[in-house]
């Protein structure tokens, strides 16, 4: 009988699309550059040519395009991080990527040099 369950088991994880055999890993948080990191799949490539495809990724609720520093520093963006992270305990790595919108939002080329060197400040 034990073997019987363990045949079933071994073909129900055979079953299983790949990414549903990942443990995640990193946790993706920021504004569109880890949207689209998150979309186009890219760390799966990563991993694969490392020979680290059991590690996975998560994101779907941690990326937006357009979102600032102070938005994931808000309360509403931290309790989103810390549900992302409560739901995937196996998640060691955060990747933030934020600054490009508040640093965009802010410039111009019709600035002054003393102007835009302030923003770099």
């Amino acid at each position: 009988m034990r073997i019987a369950r363990s045949l079933a088991w071994s073909l129900a994880l055979c079953a299983l699309p790949a990414w549903a055999q990942t443990v995640p890993k990193v946790l993706l948080v920021g504004d569109s550059w880890a949207a689209q990191q998150w979309e186009d799949g890219v760390h799966a490539l990563v991993f694969a040519a490392h020979d680290a495809e059991r590690f996975g990724v998560v994101g779907a609720t941690t990326t937006e395009s357009g979102s600032t520093a102070a938005e994931w520093a808000a309360p509403s963006g931290l309790a989103l991080i810390s549900q992302a992270l409560d739901a995937n305990p196996s998640i060691d790595t955060v990747q933030l990527t934020i600054g490009g919108n508040d640093f965009l939002d802010a410039w111009s080329v019709s600035m002054s040099p003393p102007d835009a060197a302030a923003l770099r400040q």
